[in-house]
């Protein structure tokens, strides 16, 4: 979070020196700061966001304008890559048939019940935040060559990495490709 916070002081014009940075571990923390206005600001996922704008707080900027990180991945060892083939396609069989799911207008209002039940939340702002979640998962579990590039090369200059990266040398997505 810190790296698209500094990204989108940058992308305003404001120099991420001049703001201090308190670390809060998690999301939960972050929202009850705000809420107790011990912090001026801070980035909340949905949604989060949207209760914190229910309760009168303004949405400042969205990190995904400013830096394309991934905010969700799915990861194994090569261990298990090697030992259990069948598993790991299962599970990403499981993950394209959920995000198909997620997709179907049909199953939109159980999801927003499922949203508002989970992050005990009015329905009228989970229904809000729906699409914010919704647009963290691709269909296809994929991401696009040209974010992945912009993302590795954020990371190389913020921690001023010399050696250069491409997408293959991150990601397998051999798997993926295949149960497509």
């Amino acid at each position: 979070m810190g790296m698209s916070a500094k990204m989108i002081l940058k992308g305003n014009s404001i120099d991420p020196s001049q703001v201090t940075f308190l670390s809060t571990q998690v999301t939960e923390n972050a929202y009850k700061a705000i809420l107790s206005k011990r912090i001026a600001a801070t980035l909340l996922p949905p949604p989060y966001a949207e209760e914190a704008e229910a309760k009168g707080y303004s949405r400042l900027a969205e990190a995904k304008d400013y830096a394309p990180f991934s905010t969700i991945g799915l990861v194994a060892s090569m261990q298990a890559l090697v030992k259990n083939p069948g598993i790991v396609q299962a599970v990403i069989r499981g993950m394209l048939k959920t995000m198909a799911y997620l997709q179907n207008t049909m199953n939109r209002h159980e999801i927003v019940q499922y949203i508002a039940g989970s992050f005990k939340i009015e329905s009228s702002v989970a229904q809000k935040a729906f699409p914010s979640i919704l647009a963290a998962y691709s269909p296809d579990g994929t991401k696009s060559r040209k974010a992945v590039e912009r993302e590795i090369e954020i990371y190389r200059e913020t921690l001023q990495v010399a050696k250069a990266f491409t997408p293959e040398d991150l990601e397998d997505m051999s798997i993926l490709k295949k149960l497509h």
